[in-house]
């Protein structure tokens, strides 16, 4: 595994490194002692995967209010997407700034967010499974999420969504958020 540096401080992108010979190939996806070095969580409290039948379905841009936050590892294992994700974090040197990457299963990436980053995605290619590993227990009484096509974010999606459900098309504006609503910078 090596580390590539994003512009979100906290977040990374790693670089999975697979060991491949006759029989095909065999990759670590995490690595305790990896993680605990970079000083990233080393305990899952749980996993999740994200099956998506049609291209250009977009899931985002969600994020879970204070006292609650998730920090989570995203990798594309099936299919691709156009991941994105946004810093929240009130007093970070990159709040209120997106940051996207192509993630798919031929690239062997995973990305890492730490807490207060709110993230979606657009699936590129139908049947496109995405998987999370998530360290921090999820609290459905405070999920929320910010719009995906919110102007002051100028995230360049590669296509206009063709599947997107009622409740990701009406989260609020960034500029909208209420400060109790964002998560400072630590």
């Amino acid at each position: 595994m090596k580390i590539v540096a994003t512009p979100f401080p906290q977040a990374a992108l790693i670089a999975l490194e697979p060991k491949g010979d006759e029989r095909g190939f065999f990759l670590r996806s995490f690595d305790r002692e990896f993680f605990s070095a970079h000083e990233m969580p080393v305990d899952i409290d749980h996993t999740a995967e994200s099956i998506n039948p049609l291209a250009y379905t977009l899931r985002g841009l969600h994020f879970q209010k204070p006292p609650y936050t998730e920090q989570k590892l995203i990798r594309c294992l099936k299919g691709k997407i156009f991941d994105v994700a946004v810093d929240l974090r009130r007093g970070s040197p990159t709040e209120g700034r997106a940051y996207h990457i192509t993630l798919s299963e031929e690239d062997d990436h995973a990305l890492f967010l730490p807490k207060g980053i709110a993230h979606g995605f657009l699936t590129l290619q139908k049947n496109s499974v995405v998987s999370y590993q998530l360290f921090d227990p999820y609290h459905a009484e405070a999920a929320f999420g910010i719009r995906y096509d919110d102007d002051a974010l100028d995230i360049p999606w590669p296509n206009k969504p063709h599947l997107i459900n009622e409740r990701d098309r009406a989260w609020p504006l960034l500029k909208d958020l209420k400060p109790e609503e964002r998560p400072s910078f630590r």
